[in-house]
């Protein structure tokens, strides 16, 4: 049985393949792994590779095949605060869904950070 890095890593192999297409149903399948996984070792490894698969698809313009893993992500490194990966997490899933065309979920995905910076930078004006 392969890690859920490996798994990651061969998906990342793949895109870089001609002509081995990454269906929807291996990131879903991904996907469900990493949400059940309880390591947090595990997560910490795999968060950076699930967040340039997110980059690559949205560039190949399938951010709705990977959204999948961007939940995924997001729901665990919720669980299991890491850093950074929380908040880029969620910025992947806001964007992800703004690039499938989802504009209202989207906001639901904007980093609690830029809704502080923008509330201080309201009181500021007044």
């Amino acid at each position: 049985m392969s890690t859920l890095v490996e798994e990651l890593t061969e998906i990342d192999r793949q895109l870089d393949t001609p002509g081995a297409p990454v269906t929807a149903s291996a990131v879903h399948a991904i996907s469900g792994q990493l949400r059940e996984s309880s390591d947090a070792q595990q997560l910490d490894a795999a968060a950076p590779i699930a967040l340039r698969l997110c980059q690559r698809f949205y560039a190949d313009g399938r951010s709705i095949d990977i959204l999948p893993l961007a939940l995924s992500l997001h729901q665990r490194s919720k669980t299991t605060p890491n850093g950074e990966t929380p908040f880029r997490a969620a910025t992947a899933c806001g964007l992800l869904f703004t690039d499938s065309g989802d504009f209202a979920t989207s906001l639901d995905y904007r980093p609690l950070h830029q809704f502080v910076d923008s509330l201080s930078y309201s009181r500021n004006l007044l």
